[in-house]
């Protein structure tokens, strides 16, 4: 169980301002208000009732990252804590927050775990026995860490993060990480290029993170990563013992397991972009141009009398929706919802939950682009940087319909420029492009991508 302070609360702080606020101060805020004994004595008390649920949990994780101290000095509270404490400024105000929360949970016969989050030296330490969760090395090295003698678990953020649309494969997961090994994705950040340190019984394991993914895309985004993440994990290896050949036919098998215990409803669809794919960055497998055909059905030894139910709008089936009884024929993105009942109305399993989005515009990018756009994954997250222009993009549609685009990182219009010719780009550009109708509706997701005209030259690559 986690309860994150003293950042990320700015539930609490709105909520509470009489406990966790600040003086005077209705703005939003994200830090509760270290100075305040009123909310030192809430927090233990929190942690008591999480105490108090978790009873079998050995540990409380206490949060402890990306701490906002940037307003917390001007307040009276805070000026007369520190005074009284001897304490000499937000950042060590912040140290001595985690060392009381940490009395707290060891009153309650807990164990603290804390994000990386507090930096290398500082005044008030932080005890050696708080576990420590190492994931961005924004604030402290696992080394460091390592070497101050904290225990630590890796979540590091590339690739066992899964966020927004941010993911990475299933054989990178397998094939390039192990447990001493650190990396981040942003290029300033120390472990851009990653860092590999020598095998310790101190890093007692690790963490897979799935942060700002619609429901429907949860299970299906972990599913195959999770089995690389313990396979290699449980290893203990800094490289895997099998080729990612034999871990991948092990997956199938036990996926197919874990399909069964799922439920008994089973989906099939005609008319998708990538027929043969099973994972994706962006929702791909789930992608089409046109109209698609799905067709649901029910497990072999399925018992007798279950039906399948459906919805079409997100929302969990019941005894009351659409009974399935042949295929279903989509031509917009529709969040299709599944579940089995029985005879008397109960459900049979989970509900399956697939989201397949209309994407009828394709986009060909030509030019000299620093990270060139796969064959596969059409659009990236971030910015495609090209080292000299012009980058050429070439957009079309098998539906019937008018292509318009903007290049200001606007939304498309009815209104905006039409799709004559290739879009030739020579600077810093975000392209957006969608499908309208004859009649001016929009049809379909947007094809997005922002190009940015390298500033430095190309850095020579990363072993």
């Amino acid at each position: 169980p986690e309860f994150e302070i003293p950042g990320h609360a700015s539930l609490m702080v709105s909520r509470r301002r009489d406990v966790f606020g600040y003086a005077g101060d209705t703005s939003w805020r994200a830090t509760i208000n270290m100075g305040r004994e009123s909310a030192y004595a809430a927090v233990d008390s929190i942690i008591g009732e999480i105490a108090g649920v978790f009873r079998t949990s050995p540990y409380i994780h206490i949060g402890g990252d990306e701490v906002d101290l940037a307003y917390v000095a001007a307040d009276p509270d805070v000026q007369r804590y520190m005074k009284a404490h001897d304490i000499a400024d937000v950042d060590e105000l912040y140290r001595q927050f985690l060392v009381r929360a940490d009395e707290m949970v060891r009153r309650h016969g807990k164990r603290t775990i804390v994000w990386e989050g507090f930096r290398k030296g500082g005044r008030i330490q932080i005890p050696r026995d708080v576990l420590v969760i190492a994931w961005e090395t924004k604030y402290q090295l696992p080394q460091d860490l390592l070497a101050g003698g904290y225990t630590v678990v890796n979540a590091s953020w590339k690739p066992l993060y899964i966020a927004n649309q941010r993911r990475w494969p299933v054989e990178y997961i397998y094939d390039t990480w192990n447990l001493w090994r650190w990396e981040n994705w942003v290029p300033y950040m120390p472990s851009y290029t990653p860092i590999q340190l020598d095998s310790t019984p101190r890093v007692i394991g690790a963490m897979m993170c799935a942060w700002e993914q619609p429901q429907w895309a949860e299970l299906e985004s972990v599913r195959r990563r999770l089995p690389a993440l313990g396979e290699r994990t449980w290893n203990g290896s800094l490289r895997p013992e099998r080729p990612y050949a034999w871990f991948e036919h092990t997956l199938a098998h036990t996926d197919s397991a874990l399909e069964t215990v799922l439920g008994p409803v089973t989906i099939a669809a005609r008319g998708l972009r990538y027929p043969g794919l099973v994972d994706g960055h962006y929702n791909e497998p789930a992608w089409f141009d046109d109209t698609l055909t799905v067709a649901l059905g029910l497990a072999r030894g399925t018992s007798p009398g279950v039906v399948v139910r459906y919805t079409l709008d997100g929302s969990m089936p019941d005894a009351r929706s659409p009974r399935y009884e042949r295929p279903l024929t989509l031509a917009a993105t529709t969040d299709l919802r599944a579940r089995a009942f029985g005879p008397a109305g109960e459900p049979v399993g989970y509900d399956r939950w697939m989201r397949y989005e209309l994407h009828p515009i394709r986009g060909d990018v030509q030019g000299e682009l620093r990270a060139p756009l796969s064959s596969l994954w059409e659009l990236l997250s971030d910015a495609a940087v090209f080292t000299r222009p012009p980058v050429t993009i070439r957009l079309s549609s098998g539906r019937r319909g008018v292509i318009r685009y903007t290049l200001d990182g606007s939304a498309p219009t009815s209104a905006s420029a039409e799709y004559r010719a290739p879009i030739v780009v020579t600077d810093t550009a975000a392209v957006r492009a969608r499908l309208f109708s004859p009649a001016g509706e929009a049809m379909g997701e947007e094809w997005a991508q922002r190009f940015e005209r390298a500033t430095t030259p190309t850095p020579p690559a990363r072993p």
